[in-house]
C-alpha cells in the first residue's frame, strides 16, 4: 500500500473526502444513539449515551489528523485545489441524494407518523431527521464511488 507521501495531491484530496464520508456515517450513528436515548428507560439511557460518545469521539480520532494534514497541505499549496475531481463530484452528488432522501423522509413522516411524533418532542424528530440525512449522504457517497469503481474493474477485465 502506498504512503501518503507518494500519493498525488488529487489522490490525497480523494482520500480525505472518503474519510469525511466515513466520519459523517459515524456522526449519523451517534445521532441515532442520541434519539434512542430519548425512547428507552432511564436505566438503559447510559448505554445509549456511551454509544453516542463512542461514535462522536471516533470521528475526532480518525478525522482530526486527516483534516489537520489536509489543511497543512493546502497552506503549503501542495493540495489539490480543484473542486471538480471525480470524488468531489460524487461527494456533491451524494449531497443531492441526501437532500432528496431527507425531503421524502420528512414528507413521509408528515403523512404516516404524525401520531408518533405528536406523542414525542420535536427534538426527537430533528435528531432522527439529521441521522437520516447524514446516513443517507454517507451511504450514497459510498455506493456512488464503489459502484463506479466496480464498473471500471469490469471494463478493465473485459478489455484484458
Amino acid at each position: 500500500m502506498t504512503k501518503d507521501n507518494t500519493l498525488s495531491m488529487a489522490e490525497q484530496a480523494d482520500k480525505y473526502l472518503k474519510k469525511v464520508a466515513l466520519g459523517t456515517f459515524c456522526i449519523a450513528i451517534a445521532f441515532i444513539f442520541r434519539a434512542g436515548k430519548m425512547l428507552v428507560e432511564p436505566d438503559l439511557a447510559f448505554y445509549f449515551q456511551a454509544g453516542q460518545m463512542f461514535f462522536g469521539f471516533s470521528v475526532l480520532l480518525f478525522l482530526m489528523p486527516a483534516t489537520l494534514r489536509f489543511i497543512k497541505l493546502r497552506a503549503e499549496n501542495q493540495a489539490c485545489k480543484e473542486e471538480d475531481g471525480y470524488i468531489s463530484q460524487m461527494f456533491q452528488k451524494a449531497g443531492f441524494h441526501a437532500f432528496q432522501f431527507t425531503f421524502l423522509f420528512l414528507t413521509a413522516i408528515d403523512v404516516f407518523a404524525v401520531d408518533f411524533f405528536e406523542a414525542h418532542s420535536v427534538e426527537l424528530l430533528l435528531r432522527i431527521a439529521v441521522a437520516g440525512l447524514l446516513g443517507s449522504f454517507s451511504i450514497s457517497f459510498y455506493r456512488l464511488v464503489h459502484i463506479n469503481d466496480d464498473d471500471d474493474d469490469l471494463e478493465e477485465s473485459i478489455q484484458a
